[in-house]
């Protein structure tokens, strides 16, 4: 039986850290979202570029319409791989609450401390909290593995 102490400690950072997680994926879809109808406005701007340099009788170069064209791309996959680290932080609060997979919570927290998430400042500071409940003695010895 696991001591309702230790239940109490791990509550709030896994909360907060489920918080996090869900605007963290908000943002991400919202990125996604955005960069994929970003693609359509390049495409606007590469037509409009095409069109008054036509008129001059030059073309544009290649390297600069395969720049144009990738970026939408890159930014729709940085933001999937966003969305997916978020629910695994999402997984791992919901496993702390648990006090189940120590060792995925403690990954959980570490991916929240980078800063290249939106809410960098709350993700430090929840990351941190979370790391300084998950090593205290009683609550890591409350953690089953399975």
């Amino acid at each position: 039986m696991v001591d309702p102490a230790v239940h109490s400690k791990v509550k709030a950072p896994a909360t907060a850290l489920m918080v996090l997680a869900v605007l963290g994926l908000l943002y991400s879809l919202f990125s996604i979202f955005t960069s994929a109808l970003s693609g359509e406005v390049y495409e606007g701007v590469l037509e409009e570029m095409r069109r008054s340099l036509s008129q001059s009788g030059q073309e544009l170069p290649p390297f600069l319409e395969s720049l144009f064209l990738s970026g939408s791309s890159i930014g729709v996959a940085l933001a999937i791989l966003n969305a997916a680290l978020w629910i695994f932080v999402l997984f791992g609060a919901l496993r702390m609450r648990q006090l189940r997979s120590r060792s995925l919570c403690v990954t959980a927290a570490v991916l929240t401390l980078a800063p290249i998430q939106c809410c960098c400042g709350l993700g430090i500071a929840t990351g941190i909290w979370a790391l300084v409940v998950l090593n205290r003695e009683d609550v890591r010895q409350s953690f089953s593995d399975a």
